[in-house]
């Protein structure tokens, strides 16, 4: 697989917290929008909580708060903790870990991310759909 379609969807905002839905249209038949996990982000604690869900354990993709680690020490975590146990995916924890420091940086939650995965943006699920004007 090249693409790795992933979005959030936030489900609840109290002050500065936010409890986003992680959503894949990777893992079934019917490309339908899914959870695959869920993430806290808290701006005032200035961190993210990360929860798998059945789907992430499934087809054992990595933890997003490895890629807080510098790559080198990245690499040596894969290697001896991950790659044993049979994990492969990690462009999905890439974008959730990138993504919520990008947030947490900007003091920004955003109902929705990224934008383009949602409709009026040019790619939801496996139709291509025009921005509306």
């Amino acid at each position: 697989m090249s693409v790795f379609h992933t979005r959030l969807l936030r489900i609840s905002q109290v002050n500065g917290e936010a409890v986003y839905s992680v959503q894949s249209f990777d893992f079934n038949p019917a490309h339908a929008w899914e959870e695959i996990a869920s993430l806290r982000v808290s701006l005032a604690e200035r961190r993210y909580h990360f929860s798998p869900g059945e789907i992430w354990k499934r087809e054992r993709i990595l933890p997003p708060s490895l890629y807080a680690l510098p790559e080198a020490e990245q690499r040596v975590q894969f290697e001896k903790l991950w790659r044993p146990r049979g994990f492969s995916s990690g462009a999905y924890s890439r974008n959730v870990h990138t993504w919520a420091t990008s947030f947490i940086e900007r003091l920004d939650l955003p109902a929705r991310w990224p934008e383009v995965f949602f409709v009026g943006g040019q790619r939801t699920a496996n139709k291509t759909i025009e921005p509306t004007r």
